[in-house]
């Protein structure tokens, strides 16, 4: 179990593999070659752009590890909380990064993905 501390709440996030199963129904991909089969593909695709810095993907990574949990944060907390200038942005990608580098469910994808983000940025 992870948590995120925002303006005093502390809230628990888990990315075990029902977060996994979760995120993965927000996005779908056709399968090539296979006419009418997709496959559910949000953990990859969310992972990827939050290694680009997209918000609006750390912030369904967050939501989804939050869910069914107490107390539930709400997307306008978090969104005011990103938007706060005193909010260290770059910590907060790093940190969220760092769960899912960490947690058993997601950790091989996460490092396979968070490695090849930085052989990109050291050419």
């Amino acid at each position: 179990m992870y948590e995120l501390k925002i303006n005093g709440e502390v809230y628990p996030l888990n990315f075990g593999i029902g977060f996994v199963r979760n995120i993965n129904k927000t996005v779908k991909a056709k399968i090539k070659g296979w006419d009418g089969v997709s496959q559910d593909v949000g953990f990859r695709y969310h992972l990827a752009n939050m290694l680009e810095g997209d918000y609006d993907s750390l912030e369904e990574i967050i939501m989804c590890g939050n869910e069914g949990k107490t107390p539930r944060i709400k997307r306008e907390v978090l969104d005011a909380y990103i938007d706060d200038d005193n909010t260290d942005n770059d910590e907060l990608f790093e940190k969220v990064l760092g769960f899912l580098q960490s947690a058993a469910a997601t950790k091989k994808m996460a490092i396979a993905l968070g490695g090849a983000r930085e052989r990109q940025i050291k050419k």
